[in-house]
This record gives C-alpha cells, structure tokens and sequence, in this order.
C-alpha cells in the first residue's frame, strides 16, 4: 500500500509542477492548487487503487450519487 500511495504523490506531484508555471503565485491560486491536488490524489487513491478511505469515495457512497 505505501507504493501506491508514494506513486499517486509522484504522479500528483508530477502534474501540479506542470501546472505552477501556467498560474500567477497569488494567495486564491495557490488554494485552488491545494484543492485540485488533494482532489485528484483522492480521486487516483480511490477509484484507481481502491483505496477503501477515500474521501470522495465515501461522499459518493453517503449521498448516492452514483449507484
């Protein structure tokens, strides 16, 4: 399990780096970058890995929003 979470890191690391040279270092984007990558390395964890404590896997179970 720590391989697959140090790989979603790489992976997510790997992305945000790519996108830090696209947006002005202003406090509302530095946010959005935090959101956006904590939401894609849940995102990775839980439905690429099965990750059972993914957040938004739990919120979509809570809520229904997918069946």
């Amino acid at each position: 399990m720590t391989l697959k979470f140090y790989s979603t890191g790489l992976v997510v690391g790997v992305i945000i780096f790519l996108f830090k040279n696209q947006v002005s270092a202003g406090f509302t984007s530095i946010i959005l970058i935090s959101f956006f990558s904590f939401l894609i390395y849940d995102l990775i964890l839980g439905y690429v890995f099965g990750y059972e404590y993914s957040i938004s896997k739990k919120i979509i179970k809570k809520y229904g929003i997918l069946k």
